[in-house]
């Protein structure tokens, strides 16, 4: 009987505390306020306001399709006002902790770079409105120009730096 009563007695304790621990957290999640800072973003619903760091282009038109379903996106015709062709161009929106970067270009692998807004010419760019935050504008943040002149915020021209040397980089790679 004694034996019984040891082993029994840790298992009735050990019971107990996962019961009142359990019970606890239960109450505490019942009483507690809703997260102040949710972790879910505010997409935006509508076309923001479109600013430009670059000053050869401007905004021909802008369009918002899907607008009622999960693949809404706005198109944003870019007209480039230089004489020199686009080779990249990159649209940004900017949110507190994030950023999504979008980006029109050919390849940076062909020599001359191949061309995506000729001078005069429209190019349209492709936003998912999943990626545009809610009350920030987007932002038309950098170029790269056919003769390897670059224009536009920093942030955009870093954005298209690196994607130029990455794909030089895989051109290296492929040649050995």
């Amino acid at each position: 009987m004694k034996s019984q009563a040891k082993t029994f007695l840790p298992i009735l304790i050990g019971v107990l505390i996962g019961a009142s621990i359990f019970g606890v957290r239960s109450i505490a999640k019942r009483f507690a306020k809703p997260d102040p800072f949710p972790q879910q973003r505010q997409s935006a619903k509508y076309i923001p306001e479109i600013t430009s760091c670059v000053k050869k282009v401007s905004v021909a038109r802008t369009e918002l399709v899907n607008g009622d379903t999960s693949e809404a996106a706005v198109l944003i015709g870019i007209e480039n006002k230089s004489q020199i062709g686009i080779v990249a161009i990159i649209v940004e929106s900017v949110g507190e902790k994030e950023t999504f970067e979008t980006t029109l270009r050919g390849s940076f692998e062909t020599d001359p770079p191949a061309t995506v807004i000729n001078p005069g010419e429209v190019g349209t760019l492709q936003i998912a409105m999943a990626n545009v935050f809610a009350g920030a504008p987007l932002r038309i943040s950098g170029a790269v120009y056919a003769d390897g002149t670059e224009e536009g915020c920093e942030r955009g021209l870093k954005t298209l730096r690196q994607v130029k040397e990455h794909e030089k980089s895989k051109r290296k790679d492929q040649s050995k």
